[in-house]
């Protein structure tokens, strides 16, 4: 691990070392994510979409189990979960992934998800 310095300027922007861009894939345009995890602690994230080429949206009536299944299936098909979020409502949860696949798998990895009882709503959303 190594850590380097970088100032705010008088806008509130930060400059990123190149060293650092290079180091996470980061290109002009990209975009972060800024997450606080604590007082005076900043996590900053780059939003891997460019390495992303689909999205999952799964709505669990049964969060637990229905969970554990979805990612069992989705390692057999390896689909490399690269950012998810997940959100309760009205008794269910919602989840929402960046995934990375072979999207010649998209098809059967979407019957099997199907399958799992405790979905009640499935969406696989090819990117290019």
């Amino acid at each position: 691990m190594r850590f380097y310095k970088t100032k705010v300027d008088m806008k509130g922007r930060v400059s990123l070392p190149m060293e650092i861009r290079n180091i996470v894939d980061m290109r002009y345009g990209d975009e972060l994510v800024l997450e606080t995890s604590g007082k005076r602690e900043l996590v900053i994230s780059p939003v891997t979409m460019r390495k992303a080429n689909t999205i999952v949206n799964i709505t669990f009536t049964d969060f637990s189990a229905g969970f554990r299944k979805a990612m069992k299936t989705l390692a057999t098909y390896k689909a490399d979960i690269l950012r998810s979020e997940s959100k309760s409502d009205n008794g269910s949860v919602r989840w929402n992934a960046l995934v990375r696949m072979n999207h010649a798998q998209m098809p059967r990895l979407a019957k099997r998800l199907e399958k799992i009882g405790e979905i009640s709503d499935l969406k696989i959303i090819k990117q290019d």
